[in-house]
């Protein structure tokens, strides 16, 4: 692979003297005020200082866009055509992994004497690399002029309007228009609460888990539709469209998103925090599974949805007034109720009440909330502050916590303050950065948020594009290793195909889940590659066993000859598996015909051990049966010898006379021997050796 990008580098040299003498003691602060233009996309280095301001991009695109926009921008604010250039010098730099810092990193080198203020200078590695990074990008006609030090002057003749940033959501002013007074349900101003949208929906009617699966331009078109022709969707929200149905349909994922941005402020999640068997606090609603353990408040908030609010708050009096009931929620749902009904002081005092029965952790970051909103809306943003300020010191880690502070600071006028925490919410979760770019409190800092969100896009594109292109070339290398077909591989080689067509759509949660999925598949292949080869020596770990067990009866077979082919079939299949063993960590497919091969000779080989026990067996019985008929007809002859020699000579006078003659009859002796050896001692060696083997 091709050594990534670490970060395109803008370097910028203020000329103080020059400086002081056009804008004399305003010259810092100046300076201020485009620094502050500038890092709204990038990144402040950290040997930046007052002397060489250093910044990082992801792209070097992103670095000149930025620059030419905060240079047009900081000029049209604090400079004047007739002072000529800002004395200022520029170069551009792409920064690789690992490279030494270059010379102009140093504020005093040589190098940036012969530099011309405003004038755009760019390093010899990012010349040489020109055309291919910009290959997709529009810009107006360039030259570069040839300097000292590897520099070259990089100058436009053409239209410079055409190097501006398109904007992610133009439209979103929209949901902005209104003559009412902001609902607090969420955030618009074309309706009165009692009227909000959010009054038909519940908690799976969601959009900002889908709506990122969207292209930014096809967002825009959808959220013009919605917002120009909002009772359309009302309409549609009021037929009861479920979960399915909003996957088909974009333009409603784009509705339903907006009003997820304030979804903690809103009726819906009464119901669900009150009824979650969670104990902690989950704002964004992820956990599905409550239980209705009070039918006062779940009646009394479905009163309040269809506007039966007389109903609902003696219902919520009720809940207050049960032993063990959910008044904090009770309260909160009567707080809503006097929303409705146009009741705003009613619902100040409601809140208070519920603030002082907040006892767990979810209750005091709820309440918390919920109050900071209404002192934003009573235009005492100091009060907002101040509490989401003590909340936020408890729960540090609490996103919606960190929102509302930001949307706190947005409404004070610090809104260059809450760019790091924008930066880090967008960064670290999808949906906030839908919710950011969604957001009409940060209207005022629309162009700063653009700005970052377009930024971080860029980032994301970045790595998914780096993460795709590690795991692409983990897999080329993993299919040339198995060079065989693999079900587990075949199924991780399906998933990159995903990957890839789910990077060619560009939509922001796209791109994001090609980041993380491309990561996760990269480390599987190694994890493959190991289960695959421990598979491999665990399957020749069990041959081999198997052969130390046939080699060990072959050494102690006794009858060698009559299977010569065994031992070859032994060393050829011990061969084998060694040279399965030796070759898997290059190839497995290689090894695995190997490891085939030898277990063939191994199967072959318990075959022939199958004759070879049947031959031992037949011939240690016969070696078994030669020595009893051995040993019977040594005992029958001998007991015959011992017999003719009694019969005849001390047992003659009382046998009669014609079987001692027959004893005497050398014939009838050897025809009785004879008979012994031939018939009775086979019998009885026979019959011992059925004994022996049986034993």
């Amino acid at each position: 692979m091709k050594e990534s990008i670490q970060s395109a580098v803008l370097a910028i040299r203020p000329l103080r003297y020059q400086g002081e003498q056009i804008l004399k003691k305003q010259w810092p602060d100046f300076l201020i005020s485009f620094k502050k233009l500038l890092i709204q996309i990038g990144r402040e280095a950290k040997d930046s200082t007052d002397e060489l301001l250093l910044l990082d991009y992801d792209h070097p695109y992103t670095a000149l866009v930025s620059f030419l926009e905060s240079l047009d921008l900081i000029k049209k604010q604090k400079w004047k055509q007739e002072w000529g250039p800002i004395p200022v010098q520029v170069i551009f730099h792409l920064h690789k992994k690992k490279e030494p810092p270059p010379l102009f990193r140093d504020s005093t080198a040589s190098l940036w004497s012969a530099l011309q203020a405003e004038a755009l200078y760019v390093t010899r590695v990012l010349k040489l690399q020109w055309v291919q990074l910009f290959a997709d990008k529009n810009l107006p006609v360039y030259q570069f002029v040839d300097g000292e030090e590897g520099l070259a002057r990089l100058t436009f003749s053409g239209d410079l309007s055409q190097l501006k940033r398109e904007k992610l959501l133009p439209s979103r002013y929209l949901a902005g228009q209104g003559t009412n007074k902001e609902c607090f349900y969420c955030g618009m101003s074309n309706h009165v609460p009692s009227k909000c949208p959010t009054k038909m929906m519940d908690m799976e009617t969601r959009g900002i888990s889908l709506v990122g699966y969207l292209p930014f331009s096809e967002i825009d078109a959808h959220f013009q539709k919605v917002f120009t022709h909002q009772k359309k969707m009302e309409d549609l929200l009021g037929s009861n469209i479920g979960v399915a149905e909003i996957r088909k349909h974009p333009a409603l994922q784009v509705f339903l998103a907006y009003f997820d941005v304030y979804l903690v402020y809103q009726a819906r999640f009464l119901g669900y925090i009150a009824f979650s068997v969670h104990p902690a606090w989950d704002g964004s609603g992820k956990i599905d599974r409550v239980k209705i353990d009070s039918r006062n408040l779940h009646t009394g908030l479905d009163c309040l949805r269809v506007g039966q609010y007389k109903e609902a708050y003696e219902l919520m009096v009720v809940e207050n007034q049960t032993i063990a009931g959910k008044q904090f929620y009770a309260t909160v749902g009567q707080a809503f109720i006097a929303l409705e009904r146009g009741r705003w002081a009613d619902m100040g005092q409601f809140l208070q009440l519920a603030i002082g029965m907040a006892s767990t952790e979810k209750e005091k970051i709820y309440i918390s909330l919920l109050l900071s909103r209404y002192h934003s809306l009573s235009g005492h943003p100091w009060k907002a502050e101040e509490i989401i300020q003590s909340v936020a010191n408890l729960y540090i880690d609490c996103q919606e916590v960190l929102y509302r502070k930001i949307q706190t600071m947005v409404d004070d006028g610090l809104g260059q303050q809450a760019l790091q925490l924008l930066r880090k919410l967008a960064g670290g979760d999808r949906q906030y950065f839908m919710a950011i770019l969604f957001d009409p409190a940060l209207m005022p800092v629309t162009d700063m948020t653009e700005s970052m969100l377009s930024a971080l896009v860029q980032v994301k594109q970045k790595e998914a594009r780096e993460s795709l292109a590690t795991a692409q070339s983990d897999y080329a290398e993993l299919k040339n290793w198995f060079a065989c077909e693999d079900e587990d591989l075949q199924t991780n080689l399906k998933v990159l195909v995903n990957l890839e067509e789910q990077f060619a759509r560009r939509s922001l949660y796209d791109v994001i889940d090609v980041v993380e999925r491309s990561k996760a598949l990269s480390m599987g292949s190694s994890r493959l590659r190991e289960n695959k080869l421990d598979e491999l020596n665990s399957q020749v770990d069990e041959a081999v066993l198997t052969w130390d067990k046939f080699n060990n009866y072959w050494h102690g077979y006794p009858y060698k000859s009559f299977f010569g082919r065994f031992q070859g079939c032994l060393l050829a299949g011990k061969r084998k598996l060694v040279e399965a063993r030796s070759v898997a960590g290059e190839n497995l497919g290689e090894a695995r015909k190997r490891k085939k091969l030898g277990l063939s000779y191994i199967d072959t080989a318990r075959s022939m051990v199958d004759h070879m026990q049947k031959l031992k067996v037949v011939f240690d019985t016969l070696k078994i049966f030669g020595k009893k008929l051995i040993k019977a007809e040594l005992i029958l002859t001998g007991v015959m010898l011992l017999i003719f020699p009694l019969i005849t000579v001390l047992l003659a006078d009382q046998l009669s006379p014609r079987l001692v003659m027959l004893a005497s009859d050398s014939v009838f002796k050897r025809e009785c021997l004879f008979v012994a050896n031939l018939l009775v001692a086979p019998f009885f060696a026979f019959a011992a050796t059925l004994r022996a083997v049986s034993k």
